[in-house]
């Protein structure tokens, strides 16, 4: 399912507002069957900056791993990234008696990985007006990565309305999840170039 601009439009609005940390902005997501499915299409909103994100990082490795090896294996971490988390997520609602929270922590989590992608991009597009080993921009990474977990954090408090421990306990699982996800890719991706 394709939402409309107004819709992506919306959603994005309400993404941005819990960044500035609005609760109220949680009006502005559709928490329908509909707009569940919908908040995947962030997924295509992301693709190009995800595609910034890798050539920064690839362009800096030592190994010429080959386009093709790249794109295969990022790809397929890219969409099991964007499917996991969902999957493990129905459990993980069911344990803390959150299963009406379910459809509102995806949806949420799903629209407001854009602004945490563009804020990595920002970042990156900054720091290339540094030479490459300047410290300030490991500095700026950093901050970028502080200032997503910190609004992932209040995303999984406010649509669970839950604790901030119990949020902080959702958060350490969904960074293990893609940390897990990254191992095993990253496994791949190198095996048999040592």
């Amino acid at each position: 399912m394709i939402p409309t601009y107004q819709e992506i439009r919306t959603a994005l609005q309400g993404a941005l507002g819990l960044a500035r940390g609005d609760v109220s902005a949680m009006e502005q997501f559709d928490f329908t069957f509909d707009g569940f499915w919908k908040s995947f299409f962030a997924a295509v909103l992301v693709l190009p900056l995800y595609f910034i994100v890798l050539y920064d990082h690839y362009a800096q490795e030592p190994e010429n791993l080959g386009v093709a090896r790249i794109v295969f294996v990022e790809g397929i971490s890219y969409v099991l990234g964007w499917l996991l988390f969902p999957i493990l997520a129905i459990f993980i609602t069911r344990l803390l008696d959150r299963s009406s929270s379910y459809v509102p922590l995806i949806v949420v989590s799903n629209w407001g990985s854009v602004p945490q992608a563009i804020l990595f991009v920002l970042a990156i597009l900054f720091g290339s007006f540094f030479p490459p080993q300047t410290p300030f921009i490991g500095f700026m990474m950093l901050a970028a990565f502080l200032a997503t977990l910190a609004y992932q954090w209040f995303l999984i408090r406010v649509s669970l309305q839950v604790s901030g421990f119990i949020a902080l306990a959702v958060l350490f699982f969904y960074l293990l999840v893609n940390y897990s996800l990254k191992l095993t890719g990253d496994r791949f991706l190198y095996a048999g170039t040592g």
